[in-house]
């Protein structure tokens, strides 16, 4: 899957969790800092997490998850696309 659609698909959750709204995501490039930009807290980062356990089907339990592994959109898809299934 391209990190283009792992990025929409996350924004989507991003904003059905009302993390974001609607048209914000327009002002967001691949590299913006989602903690700094107030999208991302510790529990926030706990339900993405899940998210994307859950959408991807990836094996996120037992990696070494940290801040900049979710930090900006390319990480998060760094992130899944390297994760084993």
């Amino acid at each position: 899957m391209s990190n283009e659609r792992i990025s929409k698909l996350v924004i989507d959750f991003l904003i059905s969790e009302g993390r974001m709204a609607a048209g914000e995501h327009r002002e967001l490039d691949a590299s913006t800092d989602l903690f700094e930009s107030g999208i991302l807290d510790s529990m926030a980062v706990l339900e993405l997490l899940q998210f994307l356990e859950e959408e991807f089907g990836v094996k996120l339990e037992g990696r070494r998850i940290t801040a900049d592994s979710v930090r900006s959109l390319n990480n998060i898809a760094d992130l899944v696309s390297s994760s084993p299934a």
